[in-house]
């Protein structure tokens, strides 16, 4: 009887598609498969698989004696991370169908330590019209296994409902931890931040094979137009970068034929909008890698954050430290070298001006800001206006950035602020290096204005439950701050810390934001109802003039009170002209009244 069911089970045809990743977990060099199952069978047949990956931790691992008896109570043999992907068309489309329809998930991604199975629900259930096997439910529903993600706590009725229901009680949801900080961490900076993953070496990261070859399709580039020669005697026009065209090679993102980069990340608006429900062979790699990515990330920070949950329900300690920061730690637009930021910088603007240029329409600052914005081109503080002016005036003085008609550096440095974020872009430089921005001298020692309620506003998520740190804080303005972003970053660190120094060091940072925001909301909430009065009562009124007072602004009760008395006086005025018209017109009328 054993034997035959091996023989059927070997008949049995499966369809797995195999891609084989590099990439640096717990700061080691590591190969991960992901598994795309194209059938059910091919599901079922991978969950052992799955499953000899992912051990729960030992009991020494946990944090107390406590937390590892919870655990065996509840019989937890394995940690398994779960993600899923839906198509954002079909889930905004009202005119699909009921919620169920439009909600139900694209793809499960089940991960391991270095295993991820993914399994296209939709299309195997929706468009093949294939049942969810009792096998899968019961695998979903096995008591042994604690699942691990972010809003896992909020998916299981809608799982129940699909037919795939999971344990409530062994649920490890992130969110409630990152909750708990009081900052918001997506799953990607957290599997850099807390598990380990990269850095690594850029050449050892990203896709090494795919079986079987040609499993999955290729989306073929659009073909590179020609540049206008003798339009930069420092570009080649014999070689345009392919940065020029994909926007899947822009750094931070992806580095073209191994996309995504998993030195630097996998997370990018395109891919989250792809089309999850089609067929699973015609998926490019980077969807695949993708989503894969996104099960891998859901193990390994729970397992991370598996010791500060003293029951694997999901209930969390109340003071929850932050677990700590892996050493290698630097944030995506970072990642990758020094000089990344500007690099990104440059490739974006490069990407949108040819695009634009092919569509026959002018590319701006202002166009390539808001096109950054809406697909995340690049990330960090140069995705914001201010960041973005001072990294757009850096490339024109050092010649990268051809604006036109002002090709003079001096020229677009010194226009004003609007007029310098319409200007079109004529040419980015794609050959010449880009020197690092120079501190402002100005700024050397005297900090910009706003730098309190930035730094209030911009300290480290472990900054929002635990004491200011003054390396922590440094890190982050280096990192983050548009005046100190791509500069030198010795000197960075150095300016830094006078800049906190100025201030009164850090002690001095809470009550000065805090008093700077009490003040705007007061001046806000005393012009608001000063406002209103005036609507209500009339702008000179003095009802107006005496809540002014009460708010506090004797100025605007001044002004209110000159305005009023000359309105007075102009009406006197007014009825003083009236009266001697009156008279006027009566002496005029008396003469000819007497005549006979």
């Amino acid at each position: 009887m054993k034997k035959s069911q091996q023989q059927q089970q070997q008949q049995r045809p499966t369809t797995t598609i195999n891609v084989r990743v590099g990439l640096a977990i717990g700061n080691r060099p590591e190969i991960a498969v992901f598994r795309v199952a194209t059938t059910w069978d091919a599901v079922l047949d991978s969950l052992g698989w799955i499953l000899e990956d992912a051990p729960a931790p030992r009991p020494e691992d946990m944090l107390n004696a406590e937390v590892a008896e919870s655990w065996a109570i509840e019989g937890i043999k394995y940690v398994v991370g779960l993600d899923t992907e839906t198509c954002r068309i079909r889930k905004d489309n009202k005119e699909y169908g009921d919620d169920f329809l439009r909600q139900f998930p694209s793809t499960l991604q089940i991960g391991a330590r270095t295993r991820v199975l993914i399994v296209p629900t939709n299309w195997l259930v929706i468009v093949r019209q294939q049942p969810i096997p009792p096998a899968f439910a019961a695998f979903m529903a096995r008591d042994d296994i604690l699942w691990s993600g972010v809003g896992l706590s909020d998916d299981h009725l809608f799982m129940s409902k699909a037919g795939m229901p999971f344990v409530q009680d062994h649920c490890l949801d992130s969110e409630i931890i990152t909750r708990l900080w009081y900052g918001h961490s997506s799953l990607e900076e957290l599997a850099y931040r807390v598990a380990g993953f990269g850095p690594g070496p850029l050449h050892q990261t990203g896709i090494l094979s795919i079986s079987p070859p040609g499993s999955l399709s290729r989306a073929p580039l659009r073909p590179l137009p020609d540049l206008p020669r003798g339009e930069c005697e420092k570009c080649d026009a014999t070689h345009i970068p392919v940065y020029m065209s994909d926007p899947s090679s822009l750094i931070g993102v992806a580095n073209g034929k191994s996309f995504p980069l998993l030195a630097v990340g996998w997370k990018t608006k395109d891919l989250s909008i792809s089309e999850w429900d089609i067929d699973p062979c015609q998926w490019t790699p980077a969807m695949a890698v993708y989503a894969a990515m996104d099960g891998l990330a859901s193990y390994h920070v729970g397992i991370a954050f598996h010791a500060y949950f003293n029951h694997p329900a999901g209930r969390a300690f109340e003071h929850i430290p932050i677990p700590p920061k892996d050493p290698a730690y630097r944030p995506a637009h970072v990642r990758a070298f020094p000089t990344s930021p500007l690099e990104n910088m440059r490739r974006a603007l490069a990407y949108h001006a040819n695009r634009c240029r092919e569509r026959n329409a002018a590319a701006t600052l202002r166009s390539a800001l808001a096109h950054l914005k809406k697909l995340g081109r690049i990330r960090g503080p140069f995705t914001t206006a201010e960041g973005f002016s001072v990294a757009a005036h850096h490339l024109v003085a050092a010649g990268i950035l051809r604006l036109a008609p002002n090709t003079d550096p001096t020229v677009a440095a010194a226009a004003a602020e609007a007029a310098f974020f319409d200007t079109p872009i004529a040419h980015v430089c794609h050959s010449a290096p880009i020197p690092l921005i120079p501190i402002p001298t100005s700024l050397l020692s005297t900090p910009p204005d706003g730098f309190v309620l930035w730094m209030w506003e911009k300290r480290p998520p472990m900054a929002r439950t635990e004491e200011l740190v003054l390396d922590g804080l440094i890190e982050i303005m280096v990192d983050w701050h548009p005046y100190l972003h791509g500069c030198d970053v010795p000197r960075a660190r150095e300016t830094a810390a006078r800049w906190i120094a100025a201030i009164g060091g850090i002690a001095g940072i809470e009550p000065q934001a805090r008093a700077i925001m009490a003040e705007t909301r007061r001046t806000m909430a005393a012009g608001k109802a000063a406002r209103h009065v005036k609507m209500r009562e009339g702008p000179t009124s003095a009802m107006a003039e005496q809540s002014a007072l009460d708010a506090g602004m004797p100025g605007l009760a001044a002004s209110i009170a000159r305005a009023r008395a000359a309105e007075e006086t102009a009406v006197r005025r007014k009825r003083l002209q009236r009266q001697q018209q009156l008279l006027a017109a009566a002496a005029t009328a008396r003469p000819a009244s007497s005549q006979p």
